[in-house]
C-alpha cells in the first residue's frame, strides 16, 4: 500500500485480556505503552474501558503530550483493531488484527490515503 510508512507485527504485552482485567472499570487514567514500528515507545493514557463481557471491549484515550489526540481500540479475545490520531503532527497509526493473537501496528501517511468517496460526493452536492 502506498500510504503505509512502516508496519510492525507483534503482540500486546501485557495481553489485551490481562490489560482488561487489570484496568477493569477505570477510576482515573492509566498509562500503557505501545512499541511503534520505529522501535520507540508511545505512551497512551487510557481514560475509558468499556467491557461488554470477559472477551469483548473498547479502550479510549489519548497521547499524554498531545491534547487533541484520539486513541481507540476494540478487542474480541486477542483480536484487536483501532487507530491513534495526532492532529498536531498529522500522524495516524492503525492497529489491525493479524490473527493468532498478533496485531499489525501501521504508521500511515494520511496525505496519501486519498479522499473519502462519500465525503467528496457530499461536499460537491453541498457546494455553494
Amino acid at each position: 500500500h502506498s500510504h503505509v510508512i512502516k508496519e510492525w507485527k507483534g503482540q500486546f504485552s501485557p495481553s489485551i485480556r490481562s490489560l482488561a482485567a487489570n484496568l477493569g472499570s477505570l477510576d482515573s487514567e492509566q498509562t500503557i505503552s505501545l512499541t511503534l514500528p520505529s522501535g520507540e515507545q508511545l505512551p497512551i493514557a487510557i481514560s475509558k474501558h468499556t467491557q461488554f463481557d470477559e472477551t469483548r471491549g473498547v479502550f479510549t484515550g489519548r497521547i499524554p503530550d498531545s491534547p487533541y489526540s484520539e486513541v481507540i481500540f476494540s478487542y474480541v479475545n486477542q483480536a484487536v483493531s483501532g487507530s491513534i490520531m495526532t492532529p498536531e503532527t498529522g500522524e495516524v497509526i492503525e492497529i489491525k488484527n493479524a490473527g493468532n493473537g498478533y496485531q499489525y501496528i501501521v504508521q500511515v501517511d494520511a496525505t496519501k490515503l486519498g479522499s473519502c468517496g462519500i465525503c467528496a460526493e457530499n461536499k460537491s452536492n453541498n457546494a455553494l
